[in-house]
This record gives structure tokens, sequence and C-alpha cells, in this order.
């Protein structure tokens, strides 16, 4: 099963409650939006981004290459292209597998 911003969020907002006061729920949505927005403007902007304790997303460049058509064989040009790469914190590898 996977997380859904909206998971996120509901878990934001159990998170920033205390006992004697709810926190909003459109505010921890509006607050996970605004997280994801900013990561995805660093990493358009090509920035690495570092997050202690849960890992390293780095934008990387593949270059152009020729592929195969895997049911005619033909010869397919691939474009050169940017990914983003994850790589975990050794604190969560911890966390995940304690």
């Amino acid at each position: 099963m996977a997380v859904t911003k909206a998971d996120l969020a509901r878990s934001v907002a159990e998170q920033m409650s205390d006992g004697k006061k709810q926190f909003e729920h459109k505010k921890a949505r509006d607050a996970v939006n605004a997280v994801l927005n900013a990561v995805v403007e660093a990493l358009v902007d090509g920035e690495d981004i570092r997050i202690q304790g849960f890992g390293t997303l780095k934008v990387t460049h593949c270059n152009a290459r020729i592929g195969r058509n895997p049911g005619t064989g033909e010869a397919v040009p691939i474009p050169a292209f940017r990914t983003v790469r994850f790589k975990v914190a050794d604190a969560l590898k911890e966390a995940m597998n304690s």
C-alpha cells in the first residue's frame, strides 16, 4: 500500500496537534504541498536535496544513446535526459532494519 499526499497531510496534522488543540487538516495539506513544491523546484533547477536522517535526492544526467526495440531488434535513438536518484541515509536504513 502506498502513502498518498492526503495520508502525509493527515499524519502531519496528527503530529502537530497537542492534547488541547487540533491542528487544521487544511494547514497540514498546505504545508505538505509547499514542501513538495520546494523539492520539485530545487530538482528542476538541478540542485541536490539532502535531508539528514532520511536521504539525498540527486539529479543525474543520462547521455543520449542507441537502444533496441525488443520486438523488432530495430535501433532506436534514446535522447539525453535528466533523472533523480535517491540514496538512503544510514539512519533510515538502520530504522528500517531494526
